[in-house]
């Protein structure tokens, strides 16, 4: 049986809104991480001093996420880790790293 603190790690680990996270990812990170990867670069970094434009379409999408390093840094995690990239939250007003 599970213990409640392996229940709690299932539970970060699961892609929920799955088709809103591809839309999001495929519309807003994707394209940031080929150009990062086109210029030999092996991560990114998201803060909160990102495009208005950015943030505004994270918010039509999911209303109760403020901007694009939260959904990164959140909602979007466990699909980007199932895609092999390492997500590495320095603080969650500061900064978030994508690595691959």
């Amino acid at each position: 049986m599970k213990t409640l603190a392996e229940k709690m790690r299932d539970l970060t680990k699961q892609v929920t809104n799955r088709d809103k996270v591809e839309l999001l990812f495929n519309e807003l990170v994707l394209p940031r991480i080929e150009s990062c990867a086109k210029a030999k670069r092996n991560e990114i970094s998201f803060s909160t001093f990102t495009s208005g434009n950015e943030d505004k379409r994270v918010n039509e999408v999911f209303p109760n996420i403020y901007n694009l390093q939260d959904l990164v840094g959140g909602e979007m995690k466990p699909y980007l880790e199932e895609l092999g990239f390492k997500v590495i939250l320095c603080s969650p007003s500061y900064y978030t790293y994508v690595r691959w």
